[in-house]
C-alpha cells in the first residue's frame, strides 16, 4: 500500500480543519463585533430565563435609546458579563447588531477571540501538515534500513540455533 493513500487525505484533513477553524472564528464573532462598532445602542428588558442543561440565557425585549429600533425576542448573549437577574429590570447599555437578534454588552470584546483563532488556524494546519510529512519520512526511513538489513530478530534467531546446534 503506497503511503500516499495515508499522507494525501492527512494534508486535506489538515487544511479542512484549519479551514474549518478559521470559519469558526469568523462565524462566530461577527455578529458581536457588528454590534459593538456599528451597533444600535439602547437597553435589553429580560423576560424569560431559558435554561438548558449547562447554561440558561436570558431572552426579552431590545429597546433603542431613540425608540426606532425595538426588537423583540432577542437573546442577551454577553458571555461573562453581568447577567441579568429578574424579569423586567433592564440592562443598560446594551448593543444590537442591525438586523441581529442577539444583544451584546456595549463594552463586550469577546470577538477579540476571533483574532486568535485566525492567528492560530494556519499555524494549526502547517502543524497538522509537518506532522503528517514527519511521519511519512519516518515511514520512509524504517522501509529503507528493513531493505538494507536483515530483519535483527531472524539473524539472532538464526546465530542462536547454529550455536546450540
Amino acid at each position: 500500500m503506497s503511503f500516499l493513500l495515508i499522507i494525501v487525505p492527512a494534508w486535506i484533513a489538515s487544511i479542512a480543519v484549519g479551514g474549518l477553524w478559521l470559519a469558526v472564528g469568523v462565524f462566530w464573532s461577527v455578529d458581536k463585533w457588528q454590534a459593538t462598532h456599528d451597533g444600535i445602542q439602547g437597553r435589553f428588558i429580560p423576560q424569560v430565563e431559558d435554561c438548558g442543561p449547562k447554561e440558561c440565557h436570558w431572552r426579552g425585549d431590545f429597546v433603542s435609546d431613540d425608540g426606532t429600533d425595538d426588537v423583540e425576542d432577542v437573546q442577551f448573549s454577553s458571555a461573562g458579563e453581568p447577567q441579568p437577574q429578574e424579569t423586567g429590570a433592564a440592562i443598560e447599555p446594551v448593543v444590537i447588531a442591525p438586523g441581529g437578534s442577539d444583544v451584546y454588552n456595549a463594552h463586550d470584546r469577546s470577538w477579540g477571540l476571533t483574532w486568535v483563532m485566525v492567528a492560530t488556524a494556519p499555524l494549526l494546519t502547517a502543524g497538522l501538515i509537518a506532522g503528517a510529512h514527519q511521519t511519512r519520512a519516518d515511514w520512509l526511513r524504517k522501509k529503507q534500513a528493513s531493505e538494507a538489513h536483515p530483519e535483527p530478530v531472524a539473524a539472532l534467531t538464526a546465530s542462536w540455533n547454529k550455536s546450540e546446534g
